[in-house]
């Protein structure tokens, strides 16, 4: 628990001296160790961690153990295992809630938030809105003897809301902690400083209550301008496509992402907004536009772009197309964009667009900002609480922050998920304070206490050519094994010191381990790229739902071996979905049992086995599932 003893530390006559026994030192990987209490004549004890509550009276012979069960989308997991965090990466859909039960100790749950948008100030408005919230504490981490000033509230038996003035001048370092003092589960929306929206609906009462930029400024602008400026363009989180149905999920939790992310999201609000929007699909890029009095508009809200013609107006892709000048030779360009967005290589992306495609349908996602706070527990924000977060690419995310929710020991139950899921365990920095007793009752006076950093992420190490010399980084200090000979590389291999010569046809092959010890597993550079691939289907489309299909694709070119990714889309939601990882199988069975009926598209992708490339080609059919006569 993080909450302020009643009681701390009993001070009674100086009782025998708890040891502790099998407790990690320094900087480790152990993230679920069990530790052992002892000492001689000691015969029970109470613990705490960090700054948190001691605990009730435990014998002796019972140990300390890091960890808590975790039940995810019907999986069960320990809290702090790789096999989790791994879940947790990988993960086909949105997490919506979480269940723990054998909470040994207070075990921090952490999640991801925009870092584009979540962020504190000198002067911050803390807004909780929700039922048993009469009893939270909230103050900065910094100054926990000074609470925050209540500025407004509305309460009744414990329910309504409360708004909150928090000033600091370390907002660089500091967060806001919300420590729930009540008995009972504390269940509330909270916004901070205007940034947090608590619905989809609410993001679109946002832009439109947005000032004009200048007068008059159209809608259409105001929905490209909030894109441009609340995202960024990175890796997506995930590759299953559970990112985009909710834009309060994806600016509350997510904000990074690639072009058609961007191009959907601005389709999306302008279709809820009661417009005619599509998109549109280039060989290198996507981008979307909208229809306003008869005539179609282009906005990139990616690249922060759009384009004037001749007459003043925002030009559509079929005039860009058709007069590349007014890329190149922009009228009246916009200050804010990129130097290459009226480049040549821009006009010739624009130059052959291919068909528009219309929004994909969603549906209501039922998206509600609703956090639970388990009594004794508590929720920070916003602070860096877990690094890094990666990509499904190998490539980490540049900018973001957290949420930590900490579950206190003990408590069992369910608590929904607004956020993505970050990480579920023990990282960071642990002081553990022991006091014991004797068989006379005599508690120890001054606490034993023990302290260590765990770190359990493997590293991640990435290659790069310039010159014909290969330099190999990881993203944290470590120690960098690689081989040039076609061996798979051992703690025996040479170690990196610095870039070194290769040629057109060396395959580097290459691991780090970081100062606790996590060792990454082996990674290549410069295998030779697969040229083509081919996919064909043991059953010709289309099919009768039910049907089980097998999906093969064929590799040319490259080293000779390969891997090989199945995804497909679905017609109704058009959500992409992985039905196969890369593996070296070329072939996927499709087993079509309560498919949607409707024209999907089923895409293969190949690369050269030890290539970290998202793919170096790829192919792809229309496969029709129909309903049974």
């Amino acid at each position: 628990m993080l909450a302020v003893s009643l009681l701390g530390p009993l001070r009674l006559d100086a009782g025998s001296v708890a040891k502790i026994i099998g407790a990690p030192t320094g900087l480790t990987n152990q993230a679920n160790p069990t530790i052992y209490i002892g000492g001689d004549g000691v015969i029970s004890y109470r613990y705490k961690l960090g700054d948190g509550d001691y605990s009730d009276e435990i014998p002796v012979d019972t140990p300390i153990s890091f960890g808590a069960d975790v039940t995810i989308l019907g999986q069960q997991f320990t809290a702090g295992t790789l096999t989790l965090q791994a879940f947790l990466e990988s993960s086909e859909d949105f997490i919506s809630s979480v269940t723990t039960s054998n909470v040994n100790v207070d075990t921090p749950i952490v999640f991801v938030l925009n870092g584009k948008r979540l962020f504190l100030q000198d002067d911050n408005v803390l807004y909780i809105e929700g039922t048993n919230i009469d009893e939270l504490i909230v103050y900065m981490n910094n100054s926990p003897g000074t609470p925050a000033v209540i500025v407004d509230q509305s309460l009744s038996s414990g329910n309504g809301y409360i708004t909150y003035d928090l000033k600091t001048s370390t907002s660089q370092t500091d967060f806001v902690r919300i420590v729930n003092h009540s008995g009972s589960t504390a269940s509330f929306r909270i916004d901070l400083n205007g940034m947090l929206f608590a619905s989809d609906a609410d993001v679109l009462s946002a832009i439109q209550a947005m000032p004009p930029e200048y007068p008059n400024e159209p809608l259409q602008r105001k929905v490209w301008r909030f894109i441009r400026d609340n995202r960024y363009h990175w890796y997506g989180i995930t590759d299953h496509g559970w990112d985009m149905p909710s834009p309060a999920l994806f600016f509350n939790s997510i904000g990074f992402g690639f072009c058609d992310q961007s191009a959907e999201l601005y389709c999306q609000f302008m279709t809820s907004l009661g417009y005619q929007a599509r998109r549109w699909l280039f060989t290198a890029h996507t981008t979307s536009e909208v229809l306003i009095n008869g005539r179609w508009e282009m906005y990139d809200a990616d690249i922060g772009v759009y384009y004037y013609n001749s007459q003043g107006q925002v030009a559509g892709v079929a005039e860009l197309a058709t007069d590349p000048s007014l890329i190149t030779n922009p009228i009246d360009p916009l200050p804010s964009a990129p130097s290459y967005c009226f480049s040549q290589v821009m006009a010739d992306i624009y130059s052959s667009p291919g068909a528009p495609y219309p929004p994909w349908s969603y549906g209501d996602t039922n998206y509600l900002l609703e956090i639970q706070v388990p009594p004794g527990g508590s929720l920070d924000l916003p602070a860096l609480f877990a690094a890094p977060l990666h990509t499904p690419y190998r490539v980490d995310v540049p900018t973001y922050t957290n949420a930590r929710l900490t579950i206190p020991r003990n408590w069992a139950g369910t608590f929904s998920t607004p956020f993505v899921l970050h990480s579920i365990g023990y990282e960071g920095p642990h002081t553990l304070s022991v006091i014991g007793k004797d068989a006379d009752g005599n508690w120890q006076t001054d606490p034993t206490v023990v302290s260590w950093t765990t770190d359990s992420w493997p590293p991640v190490t990435t290659a790069s050519e310039e010159g014909g010399e290969v330099t190999l980084l990881a993203d944290e200090p470590a120690t960098i094994h690689y081989t040039i000979d076609g061996t798979t590389p051992t703690m025996g291999s040479p170690v990196y010191d610095g870039p070194f010569p290769i040629s057109s046809t060396t395959i580097v092959s290459y691991f780090a381990v970081d100062l606790a010890g996590n060792q990454e597993s082996v990674q290549y550079f410069n295998p030779p790229p697969v040229t083509g691939v081919a996919l064909t289907m043991d059953k010709s489309s289309p099919q009768v739902q039910g049907a089980v299909v097998t999906f093969t694709g064929a590799a040319t070119g490259g080293s000779g071996s390969y891997q090989y990714y199945f995804t497909y889309r679905n017609p109704n939601t058009g959500l992409w979905s992985v039905g196969q990882a890369y593996s070296g199988n070329p072939s996927w069975v499709w087993d079509t049992t309560g498919a949607t009926p409707g024209v999907y598209i089923v895409q293969v992708w190949a690369r050269s086995a030890g290539s970290t490339a998202s793919y170096e080609a790829w192919a792809g059919v229309y496969y029709s599932i129909v309903s049974p006569p």
